[in-house]
């Protein structure tokens, strides 16, 4: 920057001038260029987006066109009957074949815009007729133009591609033929159209209309290829990649205009757009120093405008700063005299111009300074009077000397603040009577000192007379002062001391401005006194503290030894405990196994029971008399109350584990009454008594676990009809506020007061004897009574012996969350979509059953075959009496022997145990899930395992459907009828 400094104002002056103007001249042609570029640039911009669109509408409307051919196409009878029989290798004869061969011929002769059109068989993936004869008979089976056909069955588009036989690029439109019968489901053929590019889009891309001598228009597929001819580029379409933002920002489906970098490296402005229907980016695009050169010239005009008008300059700054110069140099001549310290120089001038002011400012200045100079000495000496000194006596009597030295006054006193912040007291003065000195209250403020305590400013009272009140005793007699100056010392916003001078005439301003100067300082050195002082007292005070400190250091490090002992105690016991909590759940581990093992074992004999006594019962109608009927129905009877006494115990284990999922929906009280009195009508006849149900009108709908009030209710109203032999059950259903109550009422045996603590605990009975009269478990008020704690529901119960008992449930109209403390473990509470959602969770697609097996055993045995897997020779010879009228029955005893009998039997449904020696059920269909021969094939687990989360875990890993062990005849046959008529 040097080097912009001249020895000279006239070079300076003509220098800057020069700059500003071509500074602004150069800025003035920048917006200018500026604003007509953008102007420019907007129109283009406006025109481009116009051309894209017209092209994109366009290119739509020639999709438009071909789509709409294909369509009509396939809606003709030739097309429909005789490309259908062609498809399928049905004969055609000669007049239909020549229909055909008219119609497609005719629409490449009329329709410049078509290579070729030709029918592909769905079933053999070759082409059975082609406008092109040569063609006809070739496989077409991993073309896209036929699989993404059938698989939308809609017209699918291919993108453009290179073709070896034409030796062109081309582009095919296909669509799926219609079935010519109202049975067909699938359709039979494939028409294709293969399209002339060069005759239709790339015809209508190269008209360049509005371009200019550089634009063109460009499309891009989603791999970045250029699709038609460009402008600058010699090679053939499709072997051109474009990594241009527009191109880009077109393929992620946005619209816009934009300056970037074409294929060439020229900046371009280029409006893009995306054409989802192709997948395709849209380009329209023109090189920007083709749309700016009208700017270029205005700029050459521009700059030797500005070179005539810096010479006009030039001359002006010349003689103006020559006259400029002349008078500066004598203020120059000056100026050197008072830098020398001749201060007593004046300049002297006749002029009454601004040169003429400029010299008074010089002599005015030169008296400032001498001013200045003695006020910066006379401060200095005072200020180090003040930190020279340590303590507030020493400090009152060297400061007090020193002002009233500097400021010429006759007398001077000092006041400090007393400890208690009431009084302001006599510390030192000069030239006063010390005996008459008196102290003044803080909070008056009246009198000379009033102002400077309510200001917190140096107060200065003036032109005092002769007759004035205000007299100050000296030494040497009474004295009237002319002025009064008042120095308040402020620390902490507070103030602590105050000084008073006076004088006999009148105080010199210098004097004002020296203690104006020096009153920060001095209320910081007064401060720094006073915080030493406390300091030193404080430090006694600490070193007192400090020994008390060391005394409670020792009792603290006791009583930390006694801690330690504690803590050591604690994180003993804590681990005793986690050993305990490690314990109780291997136990609740080995429990829940148990129980699963418990239900696995009873439930694969007792399925046997039930279900061969069941199909005694049914093939034996017409051979036993009624006595040995009678013998299978208890057979059956019993059974089922074993069932029922091995889901009461499994109930109530797992609703004390805490693993019960609750699945809330909106359920209607009174139809789970009706289906439960329903089901005890029979018992309650055969007793001779009535079941009545009485329920308010418009009852609400409740959000539960329909399963859980069902257990509730059943158990019971069940208990009700079992114990009252003679009158009626009554159940009454009313609303109270939020609240749904069921009432049971019995006419029974009723409870004794003694005994009515005692009903919800596990296996306890009013009669617990061998020889009791009434038969159960006691677990089904147990199982009540802890089912309604889940769904934040209460039982109430009033009962007399002899009279009867009346139970009360009282369900909450809107579903509340379980307490904690109601209920062990964890319960998951599942609405019916996440029910849903968690039965479905993880199961693969392949597993499920969408279309045909194309099993053939039926073409071998005559009937549908069910296969049975499992390893109780029992379970399968229950399966075979149920079945065997109906369905072939094969059967394996162990997964790998089921693998490779269904390898070469392919049965219609499988009956797949999951507890399997060797290779498990769970494997079984894993692998035959991920087969491609034997993924359609339906899997029903039939099983014991019937724990909570078994059923989900089945269907999860790939089985279609569930069957619990025992199971109901009945249920099983729908379920392989279900299946069965589903794979036909």
């Amino acid at each position: 920057m040097k080097y912009l400094f001249f020895n000279s104002i006239r070079g300076r002056l003509i220098f800057w001038f020069s700059i500003i103007f071509a500074a602004s001249f150069i800025v003035y042609t920048v917006i200018s260029y500026v604003q007509m570029r953008d102007e420019i640039l907007d129109r283009e911009k406006a025109k481009l987006e116009s051309i894209r669109d017209l092209k994109v509408r366009e290119i739509d409307s020639w999709i438009d066109k071909i789509a709409g051919d294909m369509r009509t196409l396939i809606s003709t009878e030739e097309i429909k009957v005789t490309g259908h029989n062609l498809c399928i290798g049905s004969p055609v004869g000669k007049k239909e074949s020549q229909s055909l061969v008219r119609l497609l011929d005719s629409y490449i002769n009329n329709y410049n815009i078509y290579y070729e059109i030709f029918i592909v068989s769905a079933f053999s993936s070759t082409i059975v007729y082609s406008t092109s004869s040569d063609n006809v008979g070739q496989e077409r089976l991993n073309n896209a133009y036929i699989s993404e056909t059938l698989k939308a069955n809609d017209i699918f588009i291919k993108d453009i591609y290179y073709s070896r036989n034409l030796n062109v690029p081309t582009m095919t439109f296909s669509i799926p033929l219609s079935p010519a019968r109202y049975y067909d489901t699938r359709p039979a053929g494939v028409l294709v159209a293969r399209i002339y590019l060069e005759r239709s889009l790339y015809n209508f891309l190269l008209d360049r209309t509005g371009l200019g001598g550089t634009g063109e228009t460009m499309i891009i597929n989603s791999s970045l290829t250029a699709l038609n001819r460009l402008r600058e580029y010699d090679g053939f379409p499709l072997t051109l990649k474009v990594k241009d933002e527009a191109s880009i920002q077109a393929l992620a489906g946005k619209s816009g205009v934009l300056e970037c970098s074409d294929y060439r490296g020229e900046k371009v402005l280029a409006a893009f757009r995306h054409i989802p229907r192709l997948k395709w980016g849209f380009v329209a695009k023109q090189d920007i120093h083709e749309l700016l050169s009208p700017i270029y010239s205005m700029v050459a005009q521009k700059i030797l405008i500005l070179m005539f008008i810096m010479g006009a300059f030039f001359l002006v700054g010349f003689f103006l700063s020559r006259d400029i110069t002349e008078q500066i140099n004598s203020l120059i001549a000056v100026s050197n005299r008072i830098r020398s310290g001749d201060y007593s120089f004046r300049i002297m001038t006749s002029r009454d111009d601004e040169f003429s002011r400029l010299s008074e400012s010089f002599n005015k200045m030169a008296d400032l300074i001498i001013s200045q100079l003695n006020i910066q000495k006379a401060s200095s000496e005072i200020i180090h009077v003040m930190v020279s000194t340590l303590n507030q006596d020493e400090f009152s009597r060297n400061v007090l000397r020193k002002l009233v030295e500097t400021t010429e006054s006759i007398i001077g006193a000092f006041y400090i603040l007393t400890r208690d912040g009431n009084e302001f007291k006599h510390l030192t003065s000069i030239g006063l009577d010390i005996d008459a000195m008196e102290t003044f209250h803080a909070e008056s403020l009246e009198g000379e000192f009033g102002r400077a305590l309510a200001t917190r400013e140096i107060a200065k009272t003036r032109n005092i007379s002769l007759q004035s009140l205000v007299k100050l005793r000296t030494i040497v007699g009474d004295v009237v002062p002319t002025e009064i100056m008042t120095i308040p010392i402020i620390v902490n916003n507070r103030t602590v001391a105050i000084i008073s001078l006076a004088s006999l005439k009148e105080y010199d301003p210098e004097a004002m401005t020296i203690l104006e100067s020096i009153r920060p300082v001095m209320n910081t050195a007064f401060a720094n006194i006073i915080s030493d002082e406390e300091t030193r007292r404080l430090a006694r005070e600490l070193s007192d503290k400090n020994q008390l400190l060391m005394n409670q250091k020792t009792e603290l490090e006791t009583q930390a030894m006694e801690l330690t002992r504690q803590r050591d105690t604690v994180r003993k016991q804590n681990r005793e405990l986690e050993q305990q909590r490690v314990k109780v759940e291997e136990a609740s581990r080995l429990k829940n196994e148990f129980l699963s093992n418990m239900s696995h074992e009873l439930r694969t004999p007792l399925n046997s029971i039930m279900a061969l006594s069941r199909v005694l019962i049914m093939q034996t109608k017409e051979k036993l008399d009624e006595e040995e009927r009678g013998y299978l129905e208890i057979i059956d009877r019993n059974g089922g109350k074993l069932l029922a006494l091995i889901n009461d115990i499994l109930d109530l284990s797992k609703i004390e584990s805490g693993r019960i999922d609750l699945k809330i929906r909106e359920i209607s009280i009174e139809s789970i009454l009706r289906v439960i009195v329903d089901n005890l009508e029979q018992m309650a006849e055969e007793k001779g008594i009535k079941i009545v149900i009485a329920a308010d009108e418009d009852l609400p709908r409740v959000e539960s676990d329909e399963s859980r009030i069902y257990q509730i209710l059943q158990n019971i109203i069940g208990n009700a009809v079992k114990f009252t032999e003679q009158g009626a059950v009554t159940v009454t259903v009313t609303k109270r506020d939020e609240e749904v109550i069921v009432a049971i009422e019995d006419t029974g045996i009723g409870i004794a007061e003694t005994d009515l603590p005692h009903i919800f605990e596990e296996f306890r009975q009013v009669d617990g004897t061998l020889s009791r009269k009434y038969s159960g478990t006691g677990l089904g008020l147990t199982i009540a009574s802890k089912s309604a704690l889940l769904i934040s529901s209460k039982i109430e119960v009033e009962s007399s012996p002899g009279i009867g008992s009346c139970f009360r449930v009282i369900i909450p109209v809107a579903w509340r969350e379980p307490e904690l403390a109601a209920v062990n473990g964890s319960v998951t509470v599942l609405n019916k979509e996440q029910e849903q959602a968690k039965i479905l969770a993880g199961v693969p697609d392949t597993g499920r059953l969408t279309g045909t097996a194309g099993n053939a055993m039926g073409s071998v045995y005559g009937r549908k075959t069910v296969l049975v897997v499992d390893d109780d020779h029992d379970n399968i010879i229950v399966v075979q009496a149920v079945l065997q009228s109906q369905y072939e029955i094969l059967y394996a005893y162990d997964g790998q022997e089921a693998m490779d009998l269904i390898m070469k039997e392919r049965p219609d449904v499988i009956l797949l145990d999951m507890s399997l020696p060797g290779k498990s059920g769970f494997v079984v269909v894993k692998e035959l899930k991920t087969n491609d021969r034997t993924r359609r094939v339906p899997v029903i687990a039939l099983t014991a395992m019937t724990m909570t989360g078994d059923r989900e875990r089945i269907l999860r890993a790939g089985c279609d459907d569930y069957i619990p062990k025992p199971y109901n005849i009945d249920e099983l046959k729908k379920k392989i009828a279900y299946w069965m008529e589903l794979t036909t």
